[in-house]
């Protein structure tokens, strides 16, 4: 059979559809080319990746054999200019939402320094969309540039509230007691940009779970003694290889499952009620232990 022949309009439709057709063809390319990118740095951001995830050749060899033969690995460069770029983008986004969000939004500030010595800052917004669900975001987490004074942590709240159009929208900070705190919280209601509920009664909220922190951790003093005995142990069991043997003979001997038992927080009481819950179900184990090994245990940590 022979090409048909194409009359004049046929030819002018054809070539129109083939261009629409490679334009359609293009752009999917380029909506793909960009989900490829988007995806990994989304998948980075909840998963607090590292920015050279994407460098990985088994995670290419598997998107390329299970999801998406054309699939390449992504450059730690390319991927962490596409996570600054989706943070500015819903930083943006956020920021037109409260300039016209016509409601009250609640903060809460937490401090704190790092095993380097550094002096970081978290403020957390809280409020009720449209739906009538409450939501919360993270609008500032930085490096302060100096200590955690009151007025420093003051300075802090006000950028990030008028940099998120929040001024004459605060109802009130969560806090803690610390005292640091507490002086921003007298520089805040003194500040004249901020317009305060009901004076300024409603505007600081004492953390209750650091004040219940704070009175659980006053009642644990009374078992300090009994604590460090065994926070020792624990510790012993988990860097000594030969403890490590004589624990789960332990175990076998008293019918126990081996556990791992995990130091606590002592800061975080609930971490020492989950320490103190192990301890008592393998008391006899690490009594027998103890009093078996003390000289061991002593020289370990003595």
């Amino acid at each position: 059979m022979t090409e048909p022949e194409l009359c004049p309009d046929t030819l002018e439709v054809s070539m129109d559809w083939d261009r629409k057709a490679k334009r359609a063809a293009t752009a999917d390319k380029l909506n793909y080319t960009g989900m490829l990118l988007t995806c990994p740095a989304r998948f980075v951001i909840a998963d607090e990746l590292p920015f050279n995830f994407g460098e990985s050749p088994n995670y290419e060899y598997f998107n390329r054999v299970a999801l998406q033969p054309q699939y390449r690995r992504v450059p730690r460069s390319t991927l962490k200019r596409h996570t600054q770029q989706a943070y500015y983008a819903y930083r943006g986004y956020l920021m037109e939402m409260f300039c016209t969000y016509d409601g009250c939004v609640s903060l809460t500030s937490d401090t704190w320094t790092s095993t380097f010595g550094e002096p970081f800052v978290c403020v957390t917004v809280h409020w009720i969309d449209d739906d009538w669900l409450l939501q919360k975001r993270i609008i500032y987490f930085e490096a302060m540039e100096e200590a955690h004074n009151g007025f420093n942590i003051k300075t802090c709240i006000v950028n990030c509230c008028k940099n998120f159009h929040l001024v004459d929208k605060l109802f009130s900070i969560s806090l803690d007691n610390a005292t640091a705190n507490r002086k921003a919280m007298n520089f805040l209601k003194d500040d004249p940009s901020f317009k305060l509920l009901l004076g300024d009664s409603l505007m600081h909220v004492r953390c209750c779970t650091y004040i219940l922190n704070l009175c659980v951790q006053e009642r644990l003093d009374e078992l300090r003694t009994l604590l460090e005995l065994i926070r020792g142990i624990i510790r012993w069991i988990k860097e000594a290889r030969y403890a490590k043997r004589i624990f789960k003979l332990k175990c076998e001997e008293y019918g126990l499952r081996k556990k791992v038992i995990v130091l606590d927080t002592p800061t975080r009481w609930n971490s020492t009620y989950k320490l103190l819950h192990d301890a008592i179900a393998y008391f006899d184990v690490l009594t027998n232990m103890y009093n078996e090994s003390q000289t061991g245990w002593a020289v370990h940590y003595q």
